[in-house]
C-alpha cells in the first residue's frame, strides 16, 4: 500500500534532475564571483603594476603564480565545467539569466570582501539589470 503523502519514484528523479542542474548553474556563478573576487584582492595587495615592460612582466608571474590567484583560475575551471553540465539541461536564453546574479553578487563582495564602496549609484545600477533580466525572463 502506497502512503498518501509518497511521492512516486519517478517524479523523484525529476525533481533531483531539476535541483542538480539549477545547483549547476548556481555553483558555476558562486564560483565565478569568488574568482573575481580573490583575483582583485590579491592585485589589491600586490600594488600597482610597474611603468616597465620587464618588470610588468615579473609582477603579472608572480600573481599568477601566488596560490590564492591559483584558486581562483581552477575555481574558473570548475566554474566552466558546471556550466557546461548546466547547459546540458537548459537552453542558454534560461541559463544566462542566472549569469545576472553575478552583477549583485560581486557587488556584495566587493563590499564585504574588499571593503569597496557600495554606493546607491551602483545598488540602482543593478536594480535596473535585474529588472531587465526578470522582463527578459518573461519573454
Amino acid at each position: 500500500m502506497q502512503r498518501p503523502y509518497a511521492v512516486p519514484r519517478r517524479r523523484i528523479g525529476t525533481v533531483t534532475r531539476y535541483l542538480q542542474s539549477h545547483f549547476s548553474l548556481l555553483f558555476a556563478m558562486a564560483l565565478a564571483i569568488y574568482s573575481q573576487t580573490v583575483v582583485k584582492w590579491q592585485i589589491n595587495l600586490a600594488g600597482a603594476a610597474p611603468a616597465e615592460t620587464g618588470e610588468k612582466i615579473v609582477f603579472v608571474l608572480k600573481l599568477l603564480l601566488n596560490p590564492w590567484v591559483l584558486s581562483a583560475a581552477v575555481a574558473t575551471v570548475v566554474a566552466g565545467v558546471s556550466w557546461m553540465i548546466a547547459m546540458t539541461r537548459f537552453e542558454l536564453s534560461y541559463g544566462y539569466l542566472f549569469v545576472s546574479l553575478m552583477f549583485p553578487g560581486t557587488l556584495l563582495a566587493s563590499a564585504v570582501f574588499l571593503g569597496e564602496p557600495m554606493t546607491w549609484q551602483k545598488i540602482v545600477g543593478v536594480c535596473f539589470i535585474m529588472a531587465g533580466i526578470v522582463v527578459l525572463g518573461r519573454s
